[in-house]
């Protein structure tokens, strides 16, 4: 960036420092971070309850009391209910915006964790997780797809890999809670989170390039002042001007409204009046079916599954039980505090190293270790031999190898992968799919340890693991550092390039793969 710029008027502007325009973006980051941690909270909360409440006294303690059966339904019906939200955030947050989705999200949220404190009876417990599990997948494709569109190239990575970690801080915080207190102080104490998390989205701005999306230009080029370091408006005036040349590009229509500085170049692929009369909503679906967004799509979908097989995800309800089978040298409740705290640093670790390795190189190195682990305690199951401390260093290590890569990385590709048009939509669908795969395998956990035992659905999860290595080896594109407007055209075929660089003279594409 140059020192100085020059506005309107001839007049000279400092350029804004690379401290505070970093400074704000990472506060924004933050403050849809925290949203994420509410998630975090959530998925904690089963490991602890379900502990809890299949021990042999939980009905003269608690009132209550699971079976297998119920146990396996409490664990995952919050994971079969998100999909829900997901695709309907998906609709909404390209209609309405991501903050203001995830401001009335919060209301919900606080429902589910008081319907949890005063549970009395197992429906009632399925009714709680239902209501958190539906404004879980509500609030997952938002607070991603505003991650991707505040940041610049050179901090998306590292401020998208935020999400990763404020989601297992909220984890590890509630494993710390369960910890020291019993389920229903811990389901109050975690109603406060939405609290927190509405005070902080009120102060942060709307997504420029959905402002922009929707014509709002004059909002954006406000929203880009406060992200790139509360600068005056010349300061991102090539950055507005990129973007709404970008949305045009990809044939949006965009409504000028005060500012007669940018304006909407006229469409060629939209010729005729019942086209241009459709819904918005339609046309997003319209987009959603183009072959550049199913593309990207079937790629985030296959990571997804194999990702949430080998890292063991489907096993984190019942870990307190499995742990104990296993006769850890340490309290099960302790080591689930360990998993959880490895889990975050694991997180930090994926943001202080991608960069270096890049997307591809951290899914690789984390699938495979995740693989190598589950094997292993299969193994060593089956061997049945000492001392008992070795399973639980493969199961930490596992955790944190996990989040350093393939827990964070499917989401982080959300915000990146997918055309603007339609990219709400995009996101919710694989959101909603992420987290149907999340049911899929925490649900048939304990079948499949009645089928093959404990070590057998170990290795099944670590074989679809390995067809993932092959899989990505194959079709997953670096995107660290490039820009969503290089990120596209890798989803183009050689004739659909070709036909973007003769209708736009977009030129120097990236070379397909």
């Amino acid at each position: 960036m140059d020192s100085t710029d020059t506005d309107t008027r001839g007049n000279v502007a400092e350029s804004p420092s690379t401290f505070r325009s970093t400074l704000s973006q990472v506060l924004g980051a933050t403050a849809f971070g925290f949203v994420i941690m509410g998630v975090g909270l959530i998925f904690g909360m089963p490991t602890i309850v379900i502990g809890e409440l299949m021990k042999p006294n939980a009905t003269t303690i608690h009132g209550v009391a699971f079976d297998d059966y119920s146990a396996s339904w409490f664990g995952s019906i919050i994971f079969i209910s998100q999909p829900i939200g997901s695709l309907t955030s998906g609709f909404l947050q390209d209609l309405f915006g991501r903050k203001r989705c995830m401001l009335v999200v919060t209301i919900p949220q606080m429902i589910g964790w008081l319907l949890l404190y005063s549970a009395d009876s197992v429906p009632w417990l399925y009714t709680a997780v239902t209501v958190m599990g539906l404004s879980v997948g509500f609030m997952e494709a938002p607070v991603l797809s505003y991650i991707g569109e505040i940041t610049e190239p050179r901090l998306r990575g590292v401020l998208s890999s935020i999400a990763g970690i404020f989601l297992n801080v909220g984890i590890m915080l509630e494993c710390y809670i369960g910890a020291l207190t019993d389920w229903r102080s811990l389901a109050l104490i975690s109603a406060l989170g939405p609290v927190l998390i509405f005070i902080l989205l009120s102060q942060v701005p709307e997504s420029p390039a959905w402002l922009v999306y929707k014509g709002r230009v004059s909002d954006a080029e406000r929203a880009l002042c406060w992200l790139r370091g509360w600068v005056a408006p010349i300061h991102v005036s090539k950055e507005l001007s990129s973007l709404v040349a970008h949305v045009d590009q990809r044939n949006v229509r965009i409504v000028k409204a005060k500012d007669q500085d940018y304006h909407q170049v006229p469409s060629h692929d939209i010729g005729n009046q019942k086209r241009a009369k459709r819904s918005e909503t339609m046309q997003n679906i319209h987009y959603f079916l183009q072959p550049a967004t199913q593309r990207p799509l079937k790629l985030i979908l296959i990571y997804f599954f194999c990702s949430h097989c080998a890292s063991l995800i489907g096993v984190r309800p019942f870990l307190v039980q499995i742990f104990d089978s296993l006769h850890f040298p340490i309290d099960s409740k302790w080591v689930v505090v360990m998993v959880g705290t490895l889990q975050v640093l694991g997180s930090i670790g994926c943001m202080l190293v991608m960069k270096l390795l890049g997307k591809r190189g951290l899914s690789f190195l984390s699938m495979s270790i995740c693989v190598i682990c589950a094997v292993a305690i299969s193994v060593y199951v089956v061997l049945g031999v000492n001392p008992p401390w070795v399973p639980m260093i493969l199961f930490c290590v596992l955790f944190f190898a996990a989040q350093l890569g393939i827990g964070s990385i499917p989401w982080m590709l959300i915000s990146e992968v997918f055309p603007i048009q339609g990219r709400g939509i995009a996101g919710g669908v694989s959101a909603a799919c992420g987290y149907s795969f999340i049911f899929i395998v925490t649900k048939f956990y304990i079948n499949l340890e009645q089928w093959f035992s404990m070590w057998g659905a170990l290795l099944v999860y670590a074989v679809v693991g390995l067809w993932g290595i092959i899989y990505l080896y194959f079709c997953l594109p670096e995107t660290e550092g490039k820009t969503l407007q290089d990120i596209e055209p890798y989803f183009l075929t050689k004739r659909e390039r070709e036909r973007l660089e003769k209708s736009h003279s977009i030129k120097n594409l990236p070379v397909e793969i």
